[in-house]
């Protein structure tokens, strides 16, 4: 990690603050609060804390003049600043660290900020849309929803601001959209979209194409994919079918690129009890991968659902349960704070999961952490 490159792309971030007025640099308070919260550090206390304790490794690549900011001179600052600029320059300097990633699996998605309400001002929670990078494990951008709109406007602005090329972007029905698949493919990138009865037509055909061709009794088609996953008590078996074919169906006419149609079929059963639960879902995608590499995409995608949700409710109640409703301070400390939950979701799919998995099989209460799970120390320590 170039500690460096990041004073680099921060340094194009607007001082907003009165030139005579100025006792710490715009700089020093951006990366001092960067490399807080890599560091778990979860509100303003924390950040100045950090400083304080790094201070002799801090000042090896920044001035500091006048020591380490105090934790309302970083508050206001981050009220102050640009978000977008903030957001722009961070995302430079993360796609500087990213190499050997050629087909990303790239998973955007909406989450409403927990506590972030204002009853006083009549405002409801701040609703952010992020982009997930699977492989790499980051949360790439994120923009905020209008109170008064949806995810359907913010998505476009944020495809706009990603590098996409020869990646896969995954939405959910939602972002199930002709406009959306157009601005995708426009900046070198396939899609991969959830279709649900929101498209009454086009989901009526592809159901109907499945069922005959994949699902009735003697269907031609067999499944391209079959897989099972025992963990959580439960024993989930899924079937991923494709067709080249349903993208010639009139219903589908209107969208761009359409290659392949596809149908996930999910069968659960929990232990201990005969219910069987069956559901399919259904996808559009212009990617011409195979089917295995598409099914694996759309588990990749509600996996980011999933690690989000749950690094939201357990590891950042600073900024998840933050009743500051900005304009500016929320989303520009929220991305930074991304940044370190998608290293904790990492934490999660690849240590807890199978932690859990595993003390349910042997009914233990307790077990040690898994091997190679990631952990970050309290902040300002260490």
């Amino acid at each position: 990690m170039s500690i460096e490159s990041l004073v680099r792309h921060l340094s194009a971030v607007g001082d907003p603050r009165c030139p005579g007025k100025i006792e710490h640099r715009l700089i020093d308070i951006l990366v001092i609060a960067v490399c807080a919260v890599i560091a778990c550090a979860e509100s303003w206390d924390d950040i100045a804390l950090y400083g304080r304790s790094k201070l002799a490794w801090l000042r090896t690549f920044l001035d500091l003049p006048n020591g380490i900011p105090s934790h309302d001179t970083f508050r206001r600052v981050f009220m102050l600043i640009d978000p977008d600029a903030f957001e722009r320059g961070f995302a430079a300097w993360v796609g500087s660290l990213v190499d050997g990633f050629e087909r990303e699996v790239i998973a955007i998605d909406g989450k409403t900020l927990r506590r972030s309400f204002d009853r006083r001002r009549e405002r409801s929670p701040l609703h952010l849309v992020s982009a997930w990078a699977s492989a790499q494990g980051l949360v790439l951008g994120q923009r905020c929803v209008h109170e008064t709109s949806n995810e359907i406007t913010a998505v476009p602005e944020l495809l706009d601001q990603l590098a996409l090329e020869n990646s896969i972007v995954t939405l959910d029905a939602m972002g199930c959209q002709t406009a959306i698949a157009e601005r995708i493919l426009a900046r070198g990138a396939d899609y991969l979209l959830v279709l649900k009865a929101n498209h009454p037509l086009a989901y009526e055909a592809v159901a109907k194409h499945f069922d005959q061709t994949c699902f009735r009794r003697g269907a031609p088609h067999r499944a391209a994919c079959d897989t099972f996953d025992e963990a959580h008590g439960r024993l989930v078996r899924r079937r991923v079918f494709a067709s080249t074919k349903a993208a010639s169906l009139e219903a589908l006419s209107g969208w761009p690129g359409l290659h392949t149609a596809l149908a996930v079929e999910t069968l659960r059963s929990t232990k201990g009890t005969a219910k069987v639960e069956t559901e399919i879902r259904y996808f559009l995608s212009s990617c011409r991968d195979d089917p295995v590499v598409l099914g694996r995409a759309i588990r990749k995608h509600w996996a980011h659902r999933e690690c989000a949700a749950l690094g939201a409710r357990r590891h950042l109640p600073g900024g998840r349960q933050s009743r500051a409703r900005s304009a500016r301070r929320p989303q520009s400390r929220c991305l930074a704070q991304d940044r370190d939950q998608s290293r904790r979701a990492r934490w999660f799919n690849q240590g807890q999961c199978a932690r859990q998995a595993e003390k349910g099989r042997l009914g233990q209460r307790l077990h040690a952490p898994a091997p190679g799970g990631f952990a970050c120390p309290p902040a300002g320590r260490g």
